[in-house]
């Protein structure tokens, strides 16, 4: 979840958030009413030759919201589900948390560790490993992470297991067991930085 996304009140004009867009690096912009997201637009909703009137008549719909509590799985199947990839992450009372946003590549979400990604997902190294279960300390031996009984595996999670003279951490995209087996499974992770 990125805390603290780019926002503007409810009642910015199509200047202000023209204004934000000058930065390269905003995408989104959400428009807020006394701490609840109202709305959120982007780049390409507003045309160029759009008046400076108020930004909220040119939002299409109000945004999908996840609570900040939700599991990783189910912010992953709610996140693929939306045409903009991005969900506005809210608390008990609906109040803005952050925006959870899945990379162009479609693996997992965008945060400090693992920021989006062009849209053909160029660099993007991403592996699947056999999971055996032993009595020793997780580690990656040919393909296989090995790891200890009653270890379990999350989207989001983070590993760092470098095969010698590799400093890798990995992100962990997807978990499934293997058909009729409790003790090994297949966990596909994408290699970070």
């Amino acid at each position: 979840m990125r805390p603290n996304p780019r926002t503007l009140s409810h009642d910015a004009t199509i200047a202000d958030v023209r204004r934000l867009f000058e930065s390269s690096r905003v995408r989104l912009v959400l428009l807020t009413r006394h701490g609840t997201c109202t709305g959120m637009l982007a780049r390409n909703d507003i045309p160029p030759a759009a008046p400076d009137t108020d930004a909220a008549g040119w939002m299409a719909r109000a945004p999908e919201t996840i609570h900040v509590r939700s599991s990783l799985g189910d912010a992953h199947r709610l996140v693929v589900s939306q045409p903009e990839g991005r969900l506005v992450v809210v608390d008990d009372d609906g109040k803005l948390c952050g925006l959870l946003c899945l990379n162009h590549a479609g693996t997992g979400f965008c945060n400090d560790a693992s920021p989006c990604r062009g849209g053909d997902g160029a660099g993007l190294v991403r592996t699947r490993w056999r999971i055996r279960r032993t009595s020793g300390p997780l580690e990656h031996r040919d393909g296989l992470l090995v790891a200890p009984e009653g270890k379990r595996f999350a989207l989001g999670d983070t590993l760092s297991l470098p095969p010698p003279g590799d400093d890798a951490r990995w992100l962990v995209v997807d978990v499934a067991a293997e058909p009729g087996s409790v003790a090994t499974g297949i966990v596909t992770v994408e290699r970070l930085g």
